[in-house]
C-alpha cells in the first residue's frame, strides 16, 4: 500500500548531500556522496525489530521497524495470532549528521499498512485485529473513550477517564479488523500521536493521499460481485478526521486507480463477474456526480494514470493505441477521441509534462520480456509512439513495488532493475537511447536496488554496495563497493 502525491519512506533517501540507506543487516548506513565515504552507521530498534523504510526531510530522520513480540516467538499460545505485531517509528536529529541523536520512538500494535509525510507531519496507518474488550482494557490503562459504533449510524461512548482522545470502534461482536491512524509531529522533535479513527475494514485495502485530505478503500466479496468501500479524511497538522463515506460496484486493483482533482474524488473499478470496468466521481461530500460504466468496452483496466483532468488506461484486450477520459466536466465524463485501445499495460506513469510512460511484461518468467512505449500527450497533431524491448529479462520486481522504478523527466532518465541487471535509459528526441547495463552481483535482490541522479552523477544502491557514475562522461564508473561489468 503506497500513500500518492505525498513524500514517502523507501529503503534509500538522498537530500542532494547525503545518501541514507538501509542494508540487508537492518543498520542504516549514512555515505557522503562528494567523495563516496561513509560518515557513519547505526543499528535501530530491538532483535525481534527488521527495519522497513527510512524517511528523511531536513534535520530529521525517520525510521520505520516491524516487530513481534519476543513472547510469541517462543511458540506461546498466542503464536498464531499473527495481528499481534507491532510497528515502531523512531525519531532521529541528524543536524549533526555524523552523531544521529534519537529524539524518541512510538510503538503502535498491528500489521503495517501504509505511511507518508506532508508539511511537518508523519502519518502512519496499522491494521490492527482485536475484541472490543480488548481495546476497553487498552483504554483503562491510558485513560480515555471508546465510543461504539452502531450499524444504523447512531453511537455510543464508555468513558475510562483521562485525557486519551476517544476511539471509534464497530459495535460488533466477535474479533474484529480496523485501522489505526497516527500522525506524528517532526519539526520539534516531540513524537505526537493523535489516533482517533477506527474503520471496520475487511478485504483488500488501497488508499490515496491528497493536499489536504486522504482516501482508503476497502473492497469485499458479496453474493453478487465486488463492493468497494471509500472512506474519506481531512488530515491538518497532525489532526485526522473522517469526513465521509461511500460505495460503488467494483474492486480497486491498484493505488493507481484512485485521485483527487478540485475536490473531486476519481476512482476505477473492475467487475470481473460482468468483464467490465467503471469510472465514478465522487464531489466534496462523497456523493456520486458522475460515472461512465463499460469504461475499456468488455475489458477490465490493467494500469491507469491521472494527469490533471484527463485519465489514461490500459485494458485487458485491444488493439493498441492510447485510451483517455476527459473528466474537466465531472458529471459527464467523456472519451477523448476516437481512438484504438491501449491494451496489455502493467504501469503508467507519468513522464514530464507532456509525455506518458506505458510498460508491459508478457510472456513466461523464463523468456519474459519486457516493453517500454512513450506517448505524446501533447495534444499537438498526431499521438506519437515510441518502443523498446528487452528479452529474456526474468523477474521484474518494479511491476509490484513501484518505488523500484525511477523516472526523471527534468534529467529524461529512467531506471529500474530486472532479475540479473540494471538498466538506466534516456529519452529524448522521440527515441529511447540505452545509456548503460550491467549484470548484478549474484546474491543480490533486484528488488533491493534503487538508482537516482544527483548533480552529475548517477547513483545505484544494492545492500551496503553503491555505484557511482559520472552522467557527463558516458557514465563512467566512479567509485564502487564493487566494479560493476558493463554490458553495452
Amino acid at each position: 500500500l503506497e500513500a500518492s502525491g505525498n513524500g514517502a519512506g523507501d529503503k534509500i533517501q538522498t537530500d542532494g548531500g547525503f545518501l541514507y540507506r538501509l542494508c540487508a543487516d537492518g543498520r542504516i548506513r549514512i555515505l557522503r556522496l562528494q567523495d563516496m565515504e561513509e560518515v557513519t552507521s547505526l543499528s535501530v530498534g530491538g532483535e525481534q525489530e527488521k527495519a522497513e523504510e527510512i524517511y528523511v526531510k531536513g534535520d530529521r530522520m525517520l525510521v520505520v521497524t516491524v516487530g513481534t513480540p519476543e513472547d510469541l516467538t517462543e511458540g506461546g499460545e498466542g503464536f498464531e495470532t499473527a495481528e499481534k505485531s507491532y510497528v515502531t517509528i523512531y525519531l532521529y536529529d541528524i543536524s549533526d549528521v555524523e552523531h544521529p541523536s534519537l529524539h524518541g520512538s512510538i510503538m503502535g500494535e498491528g500489521n503495517y499498512w501504509a505511511s507518508w509525510a506532508k508539511g511537518d507531519y508523519f502519518y502512519m496507518i496499522c491494521r490492527r485485529t482485536a475484541t472490543i474488550e480488548e481495546r476497553s482494557d487498552e483504554l483503562q490503562k491510558i485513560g480515555g473513550s471508546i465510543i461504539l459504533l452502531e450499524k444504523d449510524g447512531t453511537q455510543t461512548e464508555e468513558s475510562a477517564g483521562g485525557t486519551a482522545p476517544p476511539i471509534r470502534f464497530p459495535m460488533t461482536s466477535g474479533i474484529q479488523d480496523y485501522l489505526e491512524i497516527s500522525s506524528i509531529c517532526l519539526t520539534d522533535g516531540n513524537l505526537q500521536t493523535d489516533v482517533e479513527n477506527y474503520m471496520d475494514v475487511e478485504g483488500e485495502g488501497h488508499m490515496f493521499a491528497g493536499e489536504d485530505h486522504f482516501y482508503l478503500t476497502m473492497t469485499k466479496d458479496l453474493e453478487n460481485g465486488e463492493e468497494t468501500q471509500i472512506t474519506k479524511y481531512s488530515y491538518q497538522d497532525g489532526i485526522v478526521k473522517r469526513e465521509g463515506q461511500a460505495e460503488v460496484s467494483g474492486g480497486v486493483d491498484d493505488d493507481a486507480f484512485l485521485d483527487e482533482e478540485q475536490g473531486f474524488f476519481r476512482v476505477i473499478t473492475n467487475s470481473r463477474e460482468g468483464m467490465e470496468a467503471n469510472l465514478y466521481i465522487l464531489d466534496e461530500e462523497m456523493k456520486l456526480c458522475g460515472k461512465r460504466k463499460d469504461l475499456a468496452a468488455g475489458t477490465l483496466v490493467t494500469a491507469a494514470v491521472y494527469v490533471g483532468d484527463q485519465v489514461y488506461f490500459s485494458t485487458s484486450q485491444g488493439e493498441g493505441g492510447l485510451s483517455a477520459m476527459d473528466l474537466s466536466d465531472p458529471e459527464h465524463p467523456r472519451e477523448m477521441t476516437e481512438q484504438k485501445r491501449m491494451s496489455g499495460y502493467s504501469m503508467l506513469r507519468q513522464y514530464g509534462e507532456t509525455l506518458l510512460l506505458a510498460i508491459k511484461a508478457a510472456g513466461e518468467e523464463e523468456n519474459l520480456e519486457l516493453s517500454l512505449s512513450m506517448f505524446d500527450i501533447s495534444g499537438q497533431g498526431e499521438t506519437k509512439e515510441d518502443q523498446v524491448t528487452l528479452r529474456d529479462v526474468g523477474e521484474v520486481p518494479f511491476l509490484e513495488n513501484s518505488k523500484g522504478l525511477m523516472t526523471d523527466g527534468e534529467r529524461k532518465l529512467i531506471g529500474f532493475a530486472v532479475q540479473e541487471r540494471y538498466y538506466v535509459f534516456s529519452y529524448g528526441e522521440d527515441r529511447f537511447v540505452e545509456e548503460f547495463a550491467w549484470e548484478l552481483e549474484e546474491g543480490i535482490d533486484a528488488d533491493d536496488v534503487r538508482g537516482f541522479a544527483s548533480g552529475e552523477r548517477f547513483y545505484v544502491t544494492a545492500g551496503e554496495l553503491v555505484w557511482a557514475f559520472d552522467m557527463e562522461h558516458g557514465f563512467e564508473a566512479v567509485e564502487s563497493g564493487t566494479e560493476p561489468e558493463k554490458i553495452h
